[in-house]
Parts: structure tokens; sequence; C-alpha cells
């Protein structure tokens, strides 16, 4: 999908125009009786747009996005590791534990490895340990 589509998909950009005579509701196209929709066929969602948008998500955008998660996760977690002891050995072991598992997401997102179960696990078990971590080097 163009920007320009996707701009008119979401309402943000119209131009255009239809006109005609009907004597029906019926026979009219949703141009006329719909307000701000001058393409029905680009203005409007339609069957296919959801379904190419959800082959692009099978296709590894929802593992793109559960990886850039677990990234701005982490680097919250260490800045909060950060504030809370400064830089102990606590923080390194939280530090190569995050870059583990950052490694293995980055895997997951753009070489299809694993399976979603298996890193949403993975990440629970990651962020447990960083808050047991962090507990343990809390003065």
């Amino acid at each position: 999908m163009k920007f320009m589509d996707l701009l008119r998909k979401l309402g943000i950009l119209r131009y255009g125009f239809k006109s005609g005579t009907y004597t029906s509701t019926k026979d009219m196209p949703p141009e006329l009786f719909q307000e701000d929709v001058y393409d029905a066929q680009k203005d409007l969602l339609h069957r296919d747009d959801i379904k190419a948008a959800a082959a692009a998500i099978k296709q590894g955008g929802g593992r793109k996005v559960f990886y850039w998660v677990s990234l701005v996760i982490g680097v919250l977690f260490l800045i909060l590791f950060l504030v809370g002891v400064k830089i102990s050995l606590w923080f390194l072991v939280d530090l190569f534990l995050w870059a583990g598992f950052l490694i293995l997401a980055g895997r997951f997102a753009y070489e299809g490895r694993y399976s979603y179960l298996a890193m949403s696990a993975l990440a629970a078990a990651t962020l447990f340990v960083s808050l047991l971590l962090l507990g343990a080097a809390a003065p």
C-alpha cells in the first residue's frame, strides 16, 4: 500500500468527486450517501485490505513489534537499575541477562527462529529475574 493510499484510508487526505442521478438508495454508490467519501474503492476499508494487513503481520510484523517492545522494556529496566543501585556487579549481571535475551529476540524477529510461546516465556523469565536482581542489589 502506498503512502497516499494509507492517508486516504485513515481519513487524513480526501479528494475527488462523484456525480449522478439515481432513483433509489440501492442504486446509489457509497460516494453519494456517505459524507467525506469521494472514491469508495480507495477511501473505504474492504476485506482485501484487512487480509493484506493480516498477511503482513503474519509475515513477521508481529515478531518485529515484539522485539522492539522488548528492547524498550529492557532499556527501561536497565535505567531503573542504574537509578536504584548505580553501576555494580548486579547491574552487570542484569545487563548481560538483557543482552542475551535481546540477541535471542533479534533472531526471533529477523530470522524467524523460536516460537511465540518460547519467547514470551523467556521474556517473562527475564523480567522476573531482572526484578529479583534489582531486589538483591537494593541496599
